[in-house]
């Protein structure tokens, strides 16, 4: 009775941790889209490719910045552009969601970033964006 009551116990907590770790997967996956869209804004900024991140920017804040050529104004004025950055955290709530992470400037200073997208159909958007120095 002993041996069975630890066999169970074994596969219980087997069964556990099988059903954690589908979890954290399928929910990275939920997050991957909004993730994907962010890296592609970074990646754009740091390659000073401005009408690429531009384009990746929902209408309302692309009304907001202006032009490609504002966004890089702002950009470059701020010291901003980024060199390397990673994100260490990412949450979607129905169609909009948020990444944050730490970011090396060209200059090597470090900060944060924090992006804010939103997701039309199966494409997301960047809504707002935080570049701070830390």
């Amino acid at each position: 009775m002993k041996k069975f009551l630890i066999i169970l116990a074994g596969l219980v907590l087997v069964a556990c941790i099988g059903i954690i770790a589908v979890a954290a997967i399928g929910g990275l996956g939920f997050t991957q889209p909004a993730a994907n869209t962010a890296d592609a804004f970074m990646s754009a900024l740091q390659q000073g490719n401005y009408a690429q991140a531009y384009a990746l920017c929902a209408p309302a804040l692309q009304q907001e910045l202006g032009t490609a050529d504002d966004l890089q104004t702002l950009i470059e004025n701020a010291q901003v552009k980024p060199a390397k950055w990673t994100f260490n955290s990412r949450e979607v709530s129905g169609n909009e969601g948020q990444v944050e992470g730490n970011v090396t400037f060209q200059d090597n200073r470090t900060g944060a970033v924090r992006i804010t997208l939103q997701s039309s159909g199966n494409v997301w958007q960047v809504i707002g964006f935080d570049l701070k120095p830390g």
